[in-house]
């Protein structure tokens, strides 16, 4: 748009230079390089020399070249700027310190410090003297890039040529060291112009923010009461300052203060403001960091383009992705344009929340509008591949990168390696470092340990263990992180003894055992499934005075899980618990995993009771196990419970939640609840899958009557998938019929030696039930363990032929069921020891619970010692249903009786106790 208006601009500068009225047409020629030269736009110095050249050139000329380098200087364009200097002195003018001076500021607006050097060797060349403006820009060419070596080489040759230094040059040296983060040099330069001449408030604010960004709180607070002792008067940027430095240690109460003291002061800011919108970001207090972004408004200010990215910023941080646009559209509203920051923000916002999706077409909105996005831009989102394990997605947007001419940095680079290594890909993460390597990046020490990291979480210890030698011949100490990668490694084989070797080399390097390698080596246990040995380790771990974690914790828990032993997990959840380790969530989702495979959806729900108990708030990770464990036992009602516990405590089902809850609905033929499922998980994102609809055509199946057509819709929906699932063609046989399935056998070219037996719910119910898989499972209360030397390992068979016992149930306390105080009854029992089998009389009124199906407190059953039994031998039992099957629902633990969902008729209530000969 502007280079139609150069051209004309140009014409007309040539015509009045024709007439001879060479003034007009220099003003047009500086308006336009000044309009231009800020926009960007087409080369105009060609045209504009034209012009110049037409008439005779005079003193007068002078002025014109040098509002020419001027414009130059300004936009930071060093090179039209020496070219302007080449036409003056092609024109027979000999430039002058002030020419040079003129260049030398665009190259410290460009931060280009080469072109500075050059220039000052071409004021030497011409026999010319820099001054003190030469050097100061010399200087402040230096900051961009933090060299502070290369701007205290020019204040000693300032020095050396005896010109005196004003403030504005230690300023610029101050600044030099504030980019490169240099306390130390700021605070020995701080000192040298104080002892040479008085700081002004520039050079205060300086260090104030110096130490903000140190964290140094106390010392920006004494540097700005200095500056009030030494009469200056602060300016809005100090206090800015200060509030900055207490932002930046997360210390919102004292810049919550500071704020205060500022509005006193009179010397409000919006820079002020947009540093409190940053802090509450830092400390992730979005509530508050909307109120101060309200608060701008509020003081007659408008926010500007750093307040709109520093409120996206704060949701972003936040996962506030709805938050982040609703800021992003109102910014067009007022007028505010985006600029390649707001975008990297929004981008950021979702490539953290996993929406890679969204992030590409951001990434497409912001080219299309004109911004190039940098290398922070494609930071965030190789970050996002990295949450997501998005390994194609990363190596496209590497591509890009190139073809957009952003050579990939340390930085990104080492992103990228981490990307490998998450994905255990070794070979990916050995690439990129050739890759490193060929760009002639030097790996650093974050690079070698994500090669170790990615050879660990592949397995591959021999390989991880390779990379040693080299790490160490490049100057990297191998330090814990990497000792830990080589333990992981060891553990994802259950390699033991490598892991034992490398504890070794860990003390030899002087790094003591800690929690997290004797946690490291409880998981190989769990990898190669050996109980024992876990036992042994933890022993060892206690032994040497170290503290377990939730780790640790999750670690043994881990260690039963994966043999199976339920019981024993809940005994290492209680031991562990008692040494002071605070359970996590995922403990609990760990214990109840191995019940939700044991198909008992009441033994999760205590679990989920007693995670209330301790104030966490169960996932729906949790609840997705209760309802996976109501699905294999077949109860369809505790299944949809479970489920609308996880939407009223506002959490979101995922795709396991449905796939699991529409299983028991399938098995009783409840159509129309699967239908309702379906239809709530396309809405909210999920489509449906094989497994739904699997689900969908069993539930035809199972039907009174069966569905027949709907099934045979639905078969043909997924046709392709159904043609070699066994499980769906019984489906489809039973809901139409062998006759018809003959017919569709022929038509869809199906297999015909399909078994079409009739399936109950109750019968899949009790072939899924633990009870029928495995027979009577050991199971014991955690809450009544034994130190592990007292634990027997295996009980011979009790001898005495009978025995005697007394069993007391307990009701609890009233509330919703309608109980009244707690009591207790005591009630015979007799054991025929070779039946294994005893029997309990009691009244139906004596084992009642409640009504109306409601959580109440449940009653507990005692059992008393076996008479009979010599005192070193002890029995476990276990509490079962007996016949009639209405008194069902017995939990496992012997301390403990569910309650019934029915009571029996007569007064007598029958139930089984069957021994066990183990533990």
């Amino acid at each position: 748009a502007i280079a139609p208006l150069t051209d004309r601009a140009c014409r007309r500068a040539a015509t009045m230079a024709s007439v001879g009225s060479r003034r007009v047409a220099h003003a047009v020629v500086r308006a336009t390089a000044a309009t231009t030269l800020r926009l960007h736009a087409a080369p105009w110095r060609g045209a504009a020399s034209e012009v110049l050249g037409r008439a005779p050139v005079n003193k007068s000329s002078f002025k014109h070249y040098m509002h020419m380098m001027s414009a130059c200087a300004k936009a930071g364009d060093v090179q039209r700027a020496e070219g302007w200097l080449s036409e003056m002195k092609a024109a027979n003018l000999d430039p002058s310190v002030a020419a040079y001076n003129t260049v030398l500021d665009a190259c410290a607006n460009a931060s280009n410090l080469t072109a500075a050097e050059r220039v000052l060797e071409a004021i030497f060349s011409q026999h010319l003297q820099p001054d003190a403006y030469s050097y100061c820009a010399a200087i402040r060419s230096c900051e961009h890039s933090g060299d502070v070596r290369s701007a205290e080489g020019f204040s000693k040759a300032m020095r050396s040529k005896n010109i005196d230094a004003s403030i504005v040059v230690y300023n610029a040296l101050l600044n030099v060291c504030a980019s490169s983060g240099d306390l130390e040099s700021a605070e020995a330069w701080f000192e040298t112009t104080k002892s040479l001449m008085d700081p002004d408030v520039l050079t205060y604010n300086v260090m104030i923010s110096m130490y903000g960004r140190a964290k140094n709180v106390p010392k920006a607070i004494d540097m700005f009461w200095a500056m009030k002792d030494a009469g200056l008067q602060p300016d809005a940027h100090s206090y800015a300052s200060v509030v900055g430095a207490c932002v930046s240690a997360r210390n919102m109460d004292d810049a919550e203060k500071w704020l205060e003291s500022v509005l006193q002061a009179g010397e409000i800011s919006i820079a002020i403001f947009n540093c409190m919108i940053d802090g509450y970001g830092k400390v992730g207090d979005t509530k508050m960091a909307e109120k101060s972004f309200e608060d701008i408004r509020q003081h007659s200010l408008q926010p500007n383009l750093t307040s709109y990215n520093s409120i996206m910023h704060a949701h972003a941080q936040a996962g506030n992705t709805s938050q982040v646009m609703q800021r992003f559209s109102e910014m067009r509203r007022w007028g505010i344009q985006h600029d390649a920051i707001t975008y990297t923000v929004v981008i950021s916002a979702f490539a953290g929340a996993g929406d890679l999706r969204r992030a590409q077409e951001l990434l497409g909105q912001m080219r299309a509008a004109g911004i190039e996005p940098n290398e922070v831009t494609y930071a965030a989102l190789l970050k996002g591949c990295a949450v997501k394990h998005k390994v194609k997605v990363a190596e496209q947007l590497m591509k890009d990168m190139e073809t957009s001419g952003i050579k990939p940095s340390h930085a990104l680079l080492n992103i990228l390696v981490n990307i490998y290594a998450r994905d255990r890909n070794v070979l990916g993460a050995e690439r990129a470092i050739r890759r490193m390597l060929k760009d002639r990046i030097l790996p650093d020490q974050v690079t070698y340990g994500a090669i170790v990291k990615a050879a660990a979480r592949s397995g591959d210890h021999a390989r991880a263990e390779a990379w040693l030698p080299r790490m160490q011949s490049a100057g990297f100490i191998v330090d814990a992180r990497t000792f830990y990668s080589l333990l992981t490694a060891c553990a994802q084989v259950g390699d033991l003894r490598a892991a034992d070797v490398t504890i070794k080399q860990m003390k030899d390097a002087g790094i003591p055992e800690d929690v997290i390698s004797h946690t490291t080596l409880i998981n190989a246990c769990a990898t190669k499934a050996d109980p024992e040995e876990a036992r042994r380790r933890f022993l060892a771990m206690r032994s040497s005075q170290i503290q377990p974690n939730g780790f640790t914790m999750n670690a043994m828990l881990n260690v039963f899980i994966v043999v199976g032993d339920a019981s024993e997990a809940e005994i290492w959840f209680s031991r562990i618990a008692r040494l002071g380790v605070e359970p996590e969530v995922v403990s609990f989702n760990g214990l109840m995993r191995v019940w939700a495979s044991l198909g008992d959806p009441y033994r999760i729900g205590l679990w989920l009771r007693r995670m209330s108990g301790m104030k966490l708030q169960a996932d729906v990770i949790s609840y997705n196990q209760a309802i996976g464990a109501a699905a294999k036992a077949g109860d369809e009602g505790l299944a949809r419970t479970f489920f609308n516990r996880i939407v009223k405590k506002k959490l979101s089902p995922t795709l396991a939640s449905y796939r699991a809850v529409v299983k028991p609905c399938a098995l009783h033929g409840n159509r129309q609840a699967v239908h309702d499922y379906l239809e709530q998980m396309q809405g909210s994102g999920f489509p449906r899958d094989i497994m739904c609809t699997r689900a969908l055509l069993s539930a035809c199946s199972n039907a009174d009557p069966p569905a027949a057509g709907e099934a045979e819709a639905t078969f043909r929906l997924e046709l392709e998938a159904f043609r070699r699932d066994g499980m769906a063609l019984q489906c489809l046989a039973r809901a139409v019929g062998r006759q018809r399935f003959q017919q569709l056998s022929q038509e869809l070219n199906l297999p015909g030696n399909v078994r079409t037996t009739t399936s109950s719910p109750q019968r899949s119910a009790m072939a899924s039930s633990p009870q029928r898989r495995s027979g009577v499972r050991q199971v014991r209360d955690a809450s009544a363990e034994m130190p592990q030397a007292e634990m027997p390992q295996r009980r011979p068979k009790p001898r005495s032929p009978s025995a005697a016992f007394t069993l007391r149930v307990t009701e609890g306390q009233g509330g919703t069921a309608g109980l009244g105080p707690r009591t207790s009854r005591t009630m015979a029992l007799s054991w025929d020891r070779e039946s294994t089998w005893a029997s309990v009389s009691g009244t139906s009124s004596e084992l009642a619970f409640g009504t109306g199906g409601q959580d109440c407190s449940e009653p507990t059953a005692e059992l008393s010692e076996p008479t009979p039994l010599p005192p070193d031998e002890a029995t476990c039992f276990r509490l079962a249903p007996s016949p009639p099957p209405h008194i069902s629902e017995v939990d496992r633990q012997s301390s403990q009786i569910r309650r019934p969902k029915s009571l029996p008729g007569s007064p007598g209530a029958t139930f089984c106790l069957r021994a066990e000969s183990e533990v």
